[in-house]
């Protein structure tokens, strides 16, 4: 996960900053070669659902959004999808939202 990948690279520079895994569901997307990267770096891994169910994906970004105060997205400009829908929601909650480029994000995967 990128956001993981930014925040792990910020966390090394010495940024006090927390690590928050918000999962669907247990063991989702497992086989993604970040899964293990994101997971061993998480200061806290929350599990919306213990299994998939329909709209999972969607309650996950419902809960990120009620959570935070300001959202770091990850956000290539394509207007539909999670991350398009997480940011539209933090918006109209009158949330700060930080955009982040994503060739920011694989600029320091591949310097880490």
């Amino acid at each position: 996960n990128a956001e993981f990948m930014a925040k792990h690279q910020m966390k090394k520079d010495g940024v006090d900053i927390k690590l928050h895994c918000i999962a669907p569901c247990k063991n989702y997307n497992n086989s993604n070669p970040n899964y293990a990267f994101v997971t061993e770096y998480a200061d806290e891994i929350i599990n919306i659902h213990d299994g998939w169910v329909k709209g999972c994906d969607r309650d996950r970004d419902d809960y990120m959004v009620s959570k935070c105060d300001k959202m770091i997205a990850i956000y290539d400009g394509i207007e539909t999808g999670g991350v398009f829908y997480t940011v539209k929601k933090c918006i109209k909650q009158d949330k700060e939202v930080i955009y982040c480029p994503k060739g920011i994000v694989y600029k320091y995967r591949n310097d880490a």
